[in-house]
C-alpha cells in the first residue's frame, strides 16, 4: 500500500465549494462565543465533514478575512475553478505574431505553425477562437472537387 492510502495519513484533502464552505461556517458559529471557537470545535467539524481539521481551519481562516474586511458577501468558494490546469495562449498576441509573418511561410497550417513555434492542433484550435478559417488559392492544387477542401484543415488561416 502506498504512504498516501495508509490509515496513518488521515483524511484525504476535501475541496469544498461554496454552499459546503457556507455551511461548515454555520457548524462553526454554532459552536463558538461571540466568534471565538471553542476546544475542540475544527476536529469536531472535521469528523462530521469528512476532513482533515487543516481544511476546516482554512475555511475558517477565510471566513474570518472576509469579516474582517466587513464583506461578508464576499466569494469564499473554491479558489480552483479557473485557475487550474495550462494555461491558454493570448489571442491577441497570436493575432499581431500571426500578422507579423510574412505570406509565403503561412501558407499552410503546418508552415504556420512551425513559425509561429506551437503544435499544429493548438495552432488550429486558437485559429478558430479568433475566427479565422483556411483559405485556398484558385491555383493551389486543392480544388473545390478534390477531398479535404470542404474540411478546411489543410490550407493556411486568412489574417
Amino acid at each position: 500500500m502506498s504512504a498516501a492510502g495508509s490509515a496513518s495519513q488521515g483524511t484525504k484533502r476535501k475541496n469544498f465549494n461554496a454552499l459546503e464552505r457556507e455551511e461548515v461556517i454555520r457548524h462553526l458559529l454554532a459552536n463558538s462565543e461571540d466568534g471565538v471557537l471553542r476546544h475542540g470545535a475544527y476536529q469536531e467539524a472535521a469528523e462530521k465533514y469528512g476532513c482533515s481539521w487543516k481544511t476546516i481551519k482554512g475555511v475558517w481562516a477565510k471566513h474570518e478575512q472576509r469579516e474582517a474586511a466587513g464583506d461578508p458577501s464576499a466569494y469564499i468558494g473554491n479558489n480552483r475553478k479557473g485557475n487550474s490546469g495550462r494555461k491558454g495562449i493570448d489571442l491577441e498576441d497570436l493575432r499581431t505574431r500571426l500578422r507579423d509573418i510574412p505570406l509565403n511561410e503561412r501558407t499552410t497550417q503546418r508552415r504556420l505553425a512551425a513559425a509561429l513555434g506551437i503544435p499544429q492542433p493548438t495552432l488550429f484550435r486558437n485559429l478558430e477562437k479568433l475566427g479565422l478559417k483556411a483559405h485556398y488559392s484558385a491555383s493551389g492544387g486543392r480544388g473545390a472537387g478534390r477531398r479535404g477542401a470542404a474540411s478546411g484543415r489543410g490550407g493556411a488561416a486568412a489574417v
